[in-house]
């Protein structure tokens, strides 16, 4: 069950008491952008003697510091962070990736004798971590071959009573002119070689041991005072030189298809370096977008099945 508390102040907050709701479980710190999850994960790492995994779709691509707020030189060299400004800005990392990268750092630090702490906003790539994913591989496509090759000649009935004598419980499930669904569950079959509904109920038992390494910690502010963060926080990347950084990376000659290049506020000063844009426009558009993606975020957070939700505000 969810606790939830409100504070006033970050630097106020008691976060032992928090600690010891932790046990053996790992914190992992989740929010909105510009909710204040950096500075809140520093701290509790500080405490805990811990080093910060980073869940950012942004953040890991290598140049990009100012427009996707990587810790600074200093916050880093305070608290170790990882999978920040490692990849090339033409890389392209799936969720299951960035979960695998996760796991992997979590056992180098754990060798280390350290405490381990995750915090990030980019909450496809946190339910990766805490839910699992599943791909598409090379088996799977080609047990789709399999399976195609074998019964696309067949009528949906003969297909269908195939399915009804290899799991009964599923079939009941789906329409016999359903033949997606049907195909999909024979490709599940030759793939995995269980069932759909023993499948699924493995997945559903490791989806719940998985959820339970971790203590989730959910940020939120109120709308208003969220809405303000970001606006302040756009205008201090602004003043940093974000629009030098995008320059610099144009100069270096990152292609402007690439990825990381399409992230919130790197197109709209690409623009800008290319005349379409006002600066004056192009930073209203950034606030407006972040603003945007921070509802999405809060979308997410209030799906997700949080230890702890804690209210941040500035009063």
């Amino acid at each position: 069950m969810t606790s939830t508390q409100a504070i006033s102040s970050i630097t106020q907050l008691e976060l032992e008491p928090i600690i010891q709701k932790f046990g053996n479980r790992i914190p992992m710190v989740v929010g909105p952008t510009a909710v204040g999850k950096t500075q809140f994960a520093m701290q509790l790492a500080q405490i805990m003697n811990a080093e910060i995994i980073s869940v950012d779709s942004r953040q890991i691509y290598r140049g990009f510091c100012i427009g996707t707020a990587q810790p600074t030189a200093e916050e880093q060299a305070s608290i170790p962070h990882h999978l920040i400004n490692l990849l090339e800005p033409d890389e392209v990392i799936s969720a299951g990736d960035y979960a695998e990268r996760v796991l992997n750092t979590i056992e180098k630090i754990r060798d280390r004798n350290l405490g381990v702490l995750i915090a990030g906003g980019s909450m496809l790539y946190i339910r990766a971590i805490c839910q699992g994913i599943i791909s598409e591989d090379e088996t799977f496509i080609d047990a789709r071959n399999q399976v195609r090759n074998k019964w696309q000649d067949v009528d949906d009935a003969r297909v269908y009573s195939h399915l009804c004598d290899l799991d009964p419980q599923y079939a009941a499930q789906i329409h016999q002119n359903d033949r997606k669904r049907i195909m999909r569950a024979l490709e599940i079959q030759v793939a995995s070689g269980m069932t759909p509904t023993a499948l699924f109920a493995q997945q559903q038992e490791q989806d719940r041991l998985r959820r339970q390494r971790y203590f989730i910690i959910g940020l939120s502010r109120n709308r208003e005072d969220l809405y303000r963060r970001i606006e302040n926080r756009v205008h201090k990347m602004l003043n940093a030189g974000w629009l030098g950084e995008v320059r610099n990376l144009i100069d270096q000659g990152i292609e402007i298809q690439s990825h990381a290049m399409q992230s919130l506020g790197y197109r709209q000063l690409r623009q800008v370096l290319d005349g379409e844009l006002e600066f004056a426009a192009a930073r209203e558009n950034i606030i407006q977008k972040s603003r945007q993606f921070a509802r999405r975020q809060l979308t997410w957070l209030r799906k997700m099945e949080l230890d702890l939700e804690l209210e941040l505000n500035d009063s």
